[in-house]
C-alpha cells in the first residue's frame, strides 16, 4: 500500500510544476522540501547560510524524501552519523547499500517497478555519478523507458535561460541510470 501511496503523492507533487527561484534554487513553492533540512545543513556545513530561505540548493533528493515521508515511509534525515544528509543523492546510495538495508539494485539485473526510486548519472554537466533521483511512476519494459516524478528538473524558459521545477519526466532506461532503490 505504501508504494501506491508514494506513486500517487509523488505524481501529484510533480504535476504541480512548482518552480524554484533562480539563480538561488530556492523559493516559497519549494520551501516545504528544503525547510526540513536547513538546520542539519547548517550544522554539517558549520554555517548559518541556510537559515536564510533565499539560499537554496539542489533539491531532487529532498523532493523524494518529502514524498516518501508523506506516503508513510520512515526515511531518516541523516541515516549515517557523521555523514551528509538525505539532501544529497549520494547519501541515498550509501544508505541503500548498507547490509542491514540491502535496498540497492543494479540496472543490469533489475527491472524497476512503480514506486521504486531511480538514481541517475551523467544528467548534469560536470557531475558524473549520483547526480539526480526520482520516483518511478510507470515502466515500459518493451520501450526501455520509465516515467518518473522528479524535483529540481532543468527546463528552458522562453528567454533561453533555465529554471528548475517539479515534473513528470520520461526517461530512457540506459547508461544514465546508476541504479534503483527498492523498498
Amino acid at each position: 500500500m505504501k508504494k501506491e501511496e508514494l506513486i500517487r503523492i509523488s505524481k501529484a507533487e510533480a504535476l504541480q510544476n512548482y518552480q524554484a527561484v533562480m539563480p538561488s534554487n530556492s523559493g516559497e513553492a519549494i520551501e516545504k522540501y528544503l525547510a526540513p533540512f536547513r538546520e542539519l545543513l547548517n550544522k554539517n556545513g558549520n554555517t548559518t547560510m541556510f537559515q536564510n530561505c533565499e539560499n537554496g540548493y539542489a533539491w531532487c533528493a529532498v523532493f523524494v524524501h518529502y514524498c516518501m515521508l508523506q506516503a508513510g515511509y520512515n526515511i531518516p534525515f541523516q541515516p549515517i552519523p557523521g555523514k551528509p544528509t538525505m539532501a544529497l543523492v549520494r547519501t541515498w546510495y550509501d544508505w541503500a547499500i548498507l547490509p542491514e538495508n540491502n535496498f540497492w539494485r543494479e540496472p543490469s539485473s533489475y527491472l524497476p517497478q512503480p514506486g521504486d526510486l531511480v538514481v541517475f548519472r551523467q544528467l548534469l554537466e560536470g557531475q558524473k555519478d549520483y547526480c539526480h533521483i526520482g520516483v518511478v511512476i510507470e515502466v515500459d519494459a518493451q520501450a526501455k523507458a520509465l516515467l518518473s516524478a522528479e524535483g529540481n528538473v532543468v527546463f528552458t524558459l522562453p528567454d533561453g535561460s533555465t529554471g528548475r521545477r517539479t515534473e513528470l519526466k520520461q526517461r530512457a532506461m540506459n547508461h544514465t541510470i546508476q541504479g534503483y532503490i527498492v523498498f
